[in-house]
């Protein structure tokens, strides 16, 4: 917001004959925004001073005008309570309503109501009407409000505009792209086009989106905010070249970013640069939390060692937040998986660190990877008593119980975890898992349907009841439509693909059975001896024999107990 407290125009306003007339005025100084208060140099509160009407209202004004500078809710609310008898410029009662509505003061709403009785079709205040019903929670009242004025200003940009904004916010781009659409040639201004293409990209129409953007910065070249605009859609695209190419140029134009600089990384790694997203991080402001968010990015593109160069410089400044040592403790283990740098990592972080139950995790897990289950278990125990409300820990010991096929305990634990966690599925998945284990199927499968009523897109439980089904050849359709959403939930998983086969199998579609056991073991080519079984049997149902020779070849290979079996189904081809 600019200072300038009073231009030619806000004078004329408020009456030249008003500002001669008071000598008193000169106390007021010239020394901007910063100097102006509700007392002068002296102390002397202004109400003490004999001041003309037309003085008190110009101080007023100018009190306001400062405030709005200053950012100063109490003097913006003092100087308007000072000029609640008088009329205003619409253009003032709008933007102190806007400041007041972004401090969410009470007095927004007065303020508004008084603008509008003065002035009631200035289309500014009309939208910070509607804003403010939409704030309040009646969305639909704001966007009437707007219709309405829009209805009594049919002609007006400024108001197709506003509402269209609203529209967009609301997530109504249909209605926002049609009211776009309708504004003439002659009124499309970079602003009406940069709001054009945020609607048509809401509707998935993103080529032409890129269309109105473009038009955008043919009128308004510097038009920032068209140039990310542009660049994200080329990002959603995944044309990296030319959205780190207008990044770059956003940056530019903007100056220093460092969201930008982040964009621009993740462009960059995608087309494969990584000592270009590096060099673009080194660039970035020396503070912990871009180096944080930066060392997130690289991380995120499994670029470990870019990670733990930015992490590695951070680590030795003063104010390095206390989790770093286990962001590099991560670095390592997953990077080099030196197991003996990443304990190093961890034994730095205190014991009060709010970090520390995350970094027991990977300790555990680290414990585990080594075979020292006796040492992780006992771990997880411990942090169980340091940290009960974690369910992640009961998660660690139930699982490494079922390691060391302690089934019956690792069950008891799972069980008495299940009941301090009841809506926590993976326990619920677990316990399940550990009753099928212990040959309760029943039971299993009881458990795996309480998880579906809880959570009807857990794939595991969809795989575990749709295969149960397929093989008790029981409710066939059923065990189809919910292999078939698990298979949409978890796409590369060999093993849900081996069981809608399974079922497919068992429902008499062969071929589409045959299709889905093929891409279960092109997921896996080590799969099960069960998985090549399959395959066997849906082969030799096609009267493919080579075909059948090498699924029970392979299933032969893995040592199943039920050799003689395949031994026998190999002697029948």
């Amino acid at each position: 917001m600019d200072c300038l407290l009073m231009n030619r125009k806000t004078l004329l306003a408020l009456g030249v004959a008003a500002l001669i007339a008071s000598p008193s005025l000169l106390l007021l100084g010239c020394g901007g925004c910063s100097q102006l208060s509700s007392r002068d140099s002296t102390g002397t509160a202004a109400g003490e001073w004999t001041l003309t009407p037309g003085a008190e209202r110009i101080y007023a004004v100018l009190a306001l005008e400062d405030a709005l500078c200053r950012e100063d809710t109490a003097q913006m609310e003092d100087a308007l309570e000072n000029l609640k008898t008088q009329t205003l410029p619409a253009a003032t009662y709008a933007e102190a309503a806007a400041f007041l509505a972004s401090r969410k003061s009470e007095k927004t709403a007065g303020l508004i109501a008084a603008g509008l009785s003065h002035y009631p079709d200035d289309a500014a205040l009309n939208l910070l009407r509607a804003e403010q019903l939409l704030e309040a929670g009646d969305t639909s009242e704001g966007m009437a409000h707007m219709r309405r004025y829009l209805e009594k200003h049919p002609a007006s940009t400024d108001a197709r505009l506003s509402l269209a904004l609203l529209l967009l916010r609301n997530r109504k781009a249909q209605e926002a792209e049609t009211l776009l659409r309708g504004i003439p040639a002659s009124e499309r201004t970079a602003v009406v086009e940069r709001c054009h293409a945020r609607a048509l990209a809401a509707l998935g129409q993103e080529e032409q989106a890129m269309r109105h953007l473009r038009r955008a910065l043919q009128l308004t070249p510097d038009f920032v905010e068209a140039v990310t605009d542009l660049a994200y859609l080329h990002e959603q695209r995944q044309e990296w070249a030319a959205a780190r190419d207008l990044y770059e140029q956003a940056r530019t134009l903007r100056g220093e970013s460092p969201e930008l600089l982040l964009r621009i990384m993740r462009a960059e790694l995608k087309l494969n640069r990584e000592s270009a997203a590096l060099r673009m991080a080194r660039q970035g402001p020396a503070t912990a939390e871009f180096a944080l968010t930066a060392a997130g990015v690289f991380m995120e593109a499994r670029r470990y060692g870019a990670a733990e160069a930015v992490l590695t410089t951070l680590k030795d400044q003063q104010d390095a937040p206390e989790e770093i040592p286990l962001l590099l403790a991560e670095l390592v283990y997953r990077q080099h998986r030196d197991a003996a740098a990443a304990l190093h990592w961890l034994d730095n972080i205190p014991a009060t660190a709010a970090c520390r139950p995350h970094a027991t995790l990977l300790r555990l897990q680290i414990l585990h990877d080594q075979g020292r289950k006796e040492d992780a278990l006992m771990l997880a125990r411990t942090a169980r008593g340091e940290y009960p409300d974690m369910a992640e820990f009961a998660l660690a010991e139930i699982r490494i119980l079922a390691g060391s096929r302690a089934f019956q305990e690792a069950r008891h634990v799972a069980e008495a975890s299940s009941a301090q966690w009841p809506d926590n599925t993976e326990l619920l998945f677990l316990l399940a898992s550990l009753d099928d284990q212990l040959g309760d199927k029943a039971r299993a499968m009881q458990g795996m349907e309480r998880i579906l009523q809880k959570a009807p897109e857990h794939y595991q439980a969809l795989n575990y009841v749709g295969y149960t089904l397929a093989e008790q050849n029981r409710d066939l359709p059923r065990a189809l439509r919910l292999l078939g959403k698990a298979v949409e939930l978890s796409p590369d998983s060999a093993y849900i693909w081996d069981s809608l086969a399974w079922a497919q199998f068992r429902a008499g579609d062969v071929a589409g059975a045959w299709k889905s056991i093929r891409r279960a073991v092109d997921l896996d080519k080590d799969a099960e001896p069960a998985v090549w079984e399959h395959y066997g049997d849906i082969a030799a149902a096609l009267g493919h024999k080579a075909e059948a020779r090498k699924g029970y070849g392979n299933a032969l290979d893995g040592k199943p107990e039920n050799a003689v079996t395949l031994q026998r189904k190999l002697s029948d081809l």
